[in-house]
């Protein structure tokens, strides 16, 4: 029998205050607590540190259902070793007990993509010392499927396999091949964050597509954790892609592009985990070569020659983060969602040599900035504002720029829902290179509207979503509802914004989430109707299915993901 689904016998008030006051002494006598009387100590020392790594279910849910017993059986449990390479960075035997950096393991742990749930239990003891216990439990990290898709006539398939938890080492091994309008072809992805059993990562893909084979690879040691003192790492690739333009969500041109590129980077970082300074430098270097235009207005398009370009220049960061929330229902269902409330400014100045071939070479001053603020402008609520941008000047003045930004409000106050917000609005010019194109449709936050049914040098787009989680639930997975509105614009450079040409869209939808088996990601289904036609022609009701959400508290996702 089950002893969850028996219910204690009813108790006399008094006899309930004794029960409570008898299980708070037990707890304290399991040093759960500190001690009443603590030791005449200066500073509470971390004592033993013991590993509880769990399956995807408890082995009791597994026994009364199949598919959780299957999930398990399919399922590598995390290995301990893996765990302990994360505690060993924030967490050791003998260090000053700082309830801050077992926050920040549980915060790194969720972080990994395998762990759904993790905790750092501490157990104080009378002799000065606090256990600590690093509780996990997996998620189901075994992706398969295939899927096939028409979209206003387009018809689109893939077909998936992979998994992110090898054998338990906390690797991810994947293979993709998709069939779209605008590619064809496989993916083979793999990626080690403790790449021969070090801090750094590893990873690497390969693509072969009807565009050309494509190879990327990294290994980079990351600021890992708030207090890690250097970052350094390379990264590496060759790839064969096409550049598209459009007009009216029709492929009215296509340059094949060859790009090679290597990048070394070396940073070091100052400060206490709250108020970090990081400087360092990078070196970049880069070879495009373009092939013939293709399409109906391919020959008005001016395609450079050969470029070869290097850029070197400092790094320089600073990030503030005061505070750390846990959330859930924001952009997941269930999982706990870590918010860092604060600032970051990121600059990049640097010198961009640039020798393109048939030209003359020549140096130019290139810029990237970005800034970031997470606020809690009241208790119930969530903002972030992000503004970007980057310029090239050269002898002939400036040569390229490009500037963007959003805003995003999460208002959690009203009951059982959560009013997420997106404004944003982006712009780009190319003086030099191959010209740049902004999209607008499906893929990047319009929906009822076909994939870059927009495009141009401007954009701006607003959506505002109720998203409302369900008690419905089912072998762990909830449901989610969604109310939603879209609007947006794309023009050029040199043409006004005009509030007629704006496309908007009302629409509902459904959301899909299992902390076992998506963790923090959802399965999204949503319904749209545009209320306005594009270049004269209407459309009708759509239907999306894809994962993630339109947008997220941290981001504007420029594409349909390809991962359930």
């Amino acid at each position: 029998m089950d002893s969850r689904t028996l219910s204690p016998p009813p108790r006399s008030l008094p006899g309930a205050l004794a029960g409570a006051l008898l299980l708070a002494a037990a707890r304290a006598q399991e040093g759960v607590e500190p001690p009443a009387s603590r030791p005449a100590v200066p500073e509470w020392r971390v004592g033993k540190v013991r590993f509880e790594t769990q399956d995807v279910f408890p082995e009791v849910e597994a026994a009364e259902n199949v598919l959780f017993r299957a999930a398990n059986f399919l399922h590598y449990t995390t290995r301990e070793e893996v765990v302990a390479r994360e505690v060993a960075v924030l967490v050791k035997e003998g260090d000053v007990y700082v309830p801050a950096r077992a926050e920040e393991l549980e915060r790194n742990l969720r972080r990994l993509g395998f762990i759904a749930e993790a905790r750092v239990e501490p157990a104080f003891q009378p002799d000065g010392t606090v256990d600590l216990l690093v509780r996990t439990r997996d998620q189901f990290t075994l992706r398969a499927g295939a899927s096939a898709a028409s979209f206003a006539g387009s018809e689109s398939g893939r077909a998936s396999i992979g998994e992110d938890n090898l054998f338990g080492w906390g690797k991810t091994l994947s293979f993709l091949y998709q069939v779209t309008p605008d590619v064809a072809g496989g993916e083979l992805r793999y990626e080690d964050f403790q790449f021969l059993g070090t801090r750094n990562v590893l990873q690497t893909s390969l693509r072969s597509t009807d565009e050309g084979d494509s190879f990327e690879g990294s290994l980079v040691r990351p600021f890992d954790t708030l207090a890690t003192p250097w970052s350094y790492g390379v990264r590496a690739g060759h790839v064969e892609d096409e550049s598209e333009f459009f007009e009216a969500g029709e492929d009215v041109a296509r340059v094949p592009r060859k790009l090679d590129y290597e990048n070394l980077f070396l940073t070091r970082g100052f400060g206490p985990p709250e108020s970090r300074r990081l400087f360092g430098v990078s070196l970049l270097h880069e070879r495009t070569a373009f092939g013939a235009p293709q399409g109906t207005v391919g020959d008005v398009l001016e395609v450079p020659g050969e470029i070869d370009s290097w850029r070197i220049g400092p790094t320089l960061s600073f990030r503030d983060i005061p505070v750390y929330r846990k959330r859930t229902f924001l952009d997941a269902l269930g999982f706990v969602e870590d918010i860092s409330t604060g600032s970051s400014i990121q600059l990049l100045p640097g010198i961009r040599w640039r020798a393109e071939k048939g030209t003359e070479a020549q140096l130019e001053a290139v810029a990237d900035a970005e800034a970031f603020w997470v606020m809690e402008p009241w208790g119930t609520s969530h903002s972030v504002l992000r503004i970007d941008a980057s310029g090239r000047t050269g002898e002939g003045g400036g040569q390229g720029w490009s500037a963007g930004g959003f805003l995003h409000h999460y208002e959690t106050g009203l009951p059982g829902q959560t009013i997420a917000i997106n404004l944003s609005a982006d712009f780009v010019w190319e003086g030099e290179d191959l010209p740049v194109e902004l999209r607008l449709g499906e893929e990047s936050g319009l929906r009822g509207y076909e994939a870059r049914a927009l495009s141009g040098t401007k954009r701006a787009r607003f959506n505002v979503e109720d998203r409302i989680p369900t008690p419905l639930e089912l072998w762990s997975f909830r449901l989610g509802l969604v109310a939603f509105f879209d609007a947006g614009t794309v023009w050029d450079r040199g043409e006004p914004f005009e509030w007629s040409q704006v496309k908007k869209s009302l629409g509902v939808g459904f959301r899909l989430g299992s902390v076992p088996f998506l963790g923090r990601n959802v399965v999204r289904l949503d319904l749209a109707y545009p209320l306005d036609d594009v270049e004269g022609t209407s459309g009708g009701l759509t239907v999306t299915l894809t994962s993630g959400q339109a947008f997220t508290l941290f981001q504007n996702p420029e594409g349909l993901s390809k991962d359930f």
